[in-house]
Order: C-alpha cells, then sequence, then structure tokens
C-alpha cells in the first residue's frame, strides 16, 4: 500500500528538480528556518555530510553545481538503495515537525523537496521494520 504522501511525492517528482524550484531556493540569502531544514534534509539523503548542510552558505555552493554533481541531476537518477537507515533517521528528525500545508505558504518549492525527500526517508525507514 502507497500513503497519499509518497503518491503525491511520486508524481512531484517530476518537477522536483527543475529549474524554477532550484532557482527559488538559491535566491535565499537566509531562507526561512523551514526552507532551510528541508534543504538540510534533502542534501542527507543525497549523501551530503550532516555537518556541512547546517550552513546556509554551504548549501548554496551545493545548489550551483553542475552536470552530474547538479542538484537536478542527482535527485532524478537518485537511487533509493545508498540512503543508510542512519541518514534517514536524521533526515527524519529535522523534518519531522513540517507539514506539506505549513510549506506551501512559504515556498513551493520547499514543499516539493519535502514532498519527494519525506517519500524517500518514509521508504527506507519501513524497511528497517
Amino acid at each position: 500500500v502507497v500513503s497519499t504522501q509518497s503518491t503525491e511525492a511520486v508524481v512531484s517528482t517530476q518537477s522536483t528538480g527543475t529549474n524554477n524550484n532550484i532557482a527559488e531556493i538559491k535566491s535565499y540569502t537566509a531562507p526561512p528556518v523551514q526552507v532551510h531544514k528541508v534543504l538540510m534534509a534533502l542534501l542527507i539523503v543525497l549523501g551530503e555530510e550532516p555537518d556541512v548542510v547546517r550552513d546556509w552558505f554551504e548549501i548554496q555552493v551545493i545548489l550551483v553545481r553542475t552536470g552530474r554533481q547538479s542538484l537536478k541531476r542527482r535527485v532524478q537518477e537518485y537511487n533509493h538503495a545508498n540512503l543508510s537507515i542512519g541518514n534517514a533517521r536524521r533526515a527524519a528528525n529535522i523534518i519531522n515537525d513540517l507539514s506539506p500545508e505549513e510549506l506551501s505558504s512559504i515556498s513551493k518549492a520547499a514543499k516539493v523537496f519535502y514532498l519527494w525527500t519525506s517519500a524517500v526517508v518514509e521508504d527506507r525507514l519501513s524497511l528497517d521494520i
């Protein structure tokens, strides 16, 4: 049984890495806390070190990468098998107090990244039962 959240995330995966969403996130010099949390969790899921993504400047550096290391490409080509249970738990702890509804009023791009990240994390954690 696929949860509604996972279904929405799968559908929105097509738009997750769009240039508009990435551009919106890159435009923040000092993002709302919720946006920073979503990007921290997303980048941890993608394999970045938790200590690195605590700093918004470091996240901005990651966001401007191109080619195989671009955010768009990393999300599109993501292999769920690479997510460790530890990083899944870290990401879950970072975004567990957020909701799609709350993010809708703050940042549409953050909501899209949140849906993708939470679905990936939920799927990984469900395998560890």
